[in-house]
């Protein structure tokens, strides 16, 4: 049986995007120059989950059983399918 990860997209949004995270996602997703060259920059939630590096487990759904990492953090190996609740 296939296992998906639910994760509330409020929390990570909330949670990828703090202040240290900022600077670091400029440079990772190429923001200015995307605006420099074509006066746009655009990116999905999804896209964003689906290139973090690591999953905090404050940010799964309640109620789910998760398994845990050595760092702490969700053990992502463990899940066919990682996507947003909402």
């Amino acid at each position: 049986m296939k296992k998906t990860l639910l994760i509330n997209k409020e929390t990570f949004l909330d949670w990828y995007f703090d202040e240290d995270a900022r600077e670091e996602f400029f440079r990772t997703f190429d923001v200015i120059d995307a605006l420099n060259s074509d006066g746009v920059f655009t990116i999905t939630a999804e896209s964003i989950l689906d290139s973090c590096g690591y999953i905090p487990e404050h940010v799964v759904e309640d109620g789910q059983d998760v398994e845990l990492d050595s760092s702490g953090d969700v053990n992502t190996t463990e899940y066919d399918y990682i996507k947003f609740s909402n």
